[in-house]
């Protein structure tokens, strides 16, 4: 009996033992090396997030953002053959540039997004007067879609001109209508290509004081800001900045000829006069 229990409590102690979690194995000590204990791992201290500062790249944020307005330090003339497709720089983009007829720059240049399937083109720009600067450049996005374009129209290495568009049509432009390297004027487009707001800077002080609200591509309203304080204090009417349309002159009434009477009654008229002068 006493044998028994003495079994039956070693059985009871094993399972017990064998449903304890195993400890994990401690470390095996290691040995410094040349005699000097190693120091201590110090305790990192908390991670501080900063917040990123992001340059704006032609392709995603160009001088002159549609709502926004292009600045002479954003857009600075270009030197002969220097390339305003910055996303050239971008990793695993290829640039197609071929000269002609013993040309030192390319009058074309292309940035193009290659796969095994397909070509997605990045940007374009164009020489357009062979004076070695490219004076019109596009950009494009993810799907090959114009998305901007910047075009240097009188030729002096610096942009006046930023067309924005929005699934493939102009949805705004922008003008530098003084040429100081600032956008000075801005047109909005409804999805049928007509005007439907136009905003001005007159005085070129950086500000818009001069607003024309379009409706179906007619001009609605104007407001001014003549005071230059930056809030219309003058609005004009339609009816004072849209001359009425010229009504024609009304048609003069012509008498209708009268009808001769046929000749056999001539003939009747006339034996009746004869008679009764009888």
């Amino acid at each position: 009996m006493v044998v028994r229990a003495t079994l039956s409590m070693l059985f009871v102690a094993s399972l017990a033992l064998a449903q304890e979690p195993a400890a994990a194995p401690a470390p095996a000590p290691t040995e410094p090396a040349n005699g000097v204990a190693p120091a201590a791992a110090p305790t990192p201290a908390p991670a501080v997030v900063q917040a990123a500062t992001v340059v704006a790249k032609p392709a995603e944020a160009p001088a002159g953002t549609a709502g926004t307005r292009p600045s002479a330090a954003t857009n600075p003339p270009i030197k002969p053959g220097e390339s305003r497709c910055t996303e050239a720089s971008q990793p695993g983009l290829v640039v197609e540039a071929n000269t002609s007829n013993g040309e030192t720059f390319a009058a074309v240049r292309r940035v193009l997004r290659i796969t095994a399937d397909k070509r997605t083109l990045v940007c374009r720009e164009f020489d357009r007067n062979h004076d070695g600067r490219y004076d019109s450049v596009r950009h494009y996005d993810a799907k090959g879609e114009a998305s901007f374009e910047e075009i240097d129209t009188d030729h002096d290495g610096r942009i006046d001109l930023w067309l924005f568009f929005q699934s493939g049509k102009v949805g705004e432009e922008q003008r530098d209508t003084n040429l100081d390297g600032e956008a000075d004027e801005t047109v909005t487009f409804n999805e049928l290509g007509q005007i439907s707001r136009v905003r001005r800077d007159r005085n070129f002080d950086g500000k818009i004081d001069e607003w024309e609200i379009y409706t179906n591509g007619t001009l609605e309203r104007r407001g001014l800001d003549d005071a230059f304080e930056g809030r219309v204090t003058r609005w004009d009417r339609d009816a004072e900045l849209v001359p009425p349309e010229p009504t024609a002159a009304p048609e003069e009434k012509k008498e209708e000829p009268k009808e001769e009477p046929p000749a056999s009654k001539k003939k009747g008229n006339a034996k009746a006069k004869a008679k009764a002068k009888k």
